[in-house]
């Protein structure tokens, strides 16, 4: 027999195999066996990872409890003393404490001026950029630099959007 034979020969039943394979059979061996060893890898690797990474919540904890601890945390809001946001910080800032690993004071500041434009800007461009501060803005600050480029001297997308404590809607 010489080498092309034997080829053609190999070449006609891999081909028979995988005719039948698609024809609804069995995957041919050798894929079986090569598939099962990957998978079994990646099992192996998915508990691994797991396993490796489920202490990191605990010590990120830890690790930002020793960063708030005796901090003094800002809640700045962009509008006047006494306005409905004014008083939705204030309240947040009551009760925030105790969920924020370290317990760290927290502070409102009024930072008024252009419908909170002026301390979004302030904010963005100034920080800190430590995780100590949160800006409480008008709920319609993401499309501002939409409708209003001009004033607007801030990214949207890469602000950090935390929620609202109100159940509003904005439309323009």
């Amino acid at each position: 027999m010489i080498l092309s034979d034997l080829i053609l020969r190999s070449a006609r039943s891999s081909r028979a195999r995988l005719e039948g394979w698609m024809n609804g059979a069995d995957s041919p061996p050798l894929l079986r066996g090569r598939w099962h060893r990957r998978t079994s890898v990646n099992k192996v690797l998915l508990v691994l990872t797991v396993l490796l990474t489920a202490p990191l919540p605990a010590s990120a904890q830890q690790d930002a409890a020793e960063f708030y601890k005796g901090k003094t945390l800002r809640i700045i809001v962009g509008v006047g003393v006494g306005s409905g946001y004014d008083l939705n910080a204030r309240v947040l800032a009551r009760y925030l404490p105790a969920h924020i690993p370290g317990n760290p004071s927290v502070i409102v500041q009024n930072q008024p001026g252009a419908g909170s434009l002026a301390m979004t800007n302030a904010l963005y461009n100034t920080g800190p950029f430590d995780g100590t501060v949160i800006g409480a803005s008008f709920n319609g600050m993401p499309t501002t630099p939409l409708l209003q480029p001009a004033g607007a001297r801030f990214d949207p997308v890469k602000l950090i959007w935390l929620g609202s404590t109100n159940r509003e809607t904005q439309a323009h």
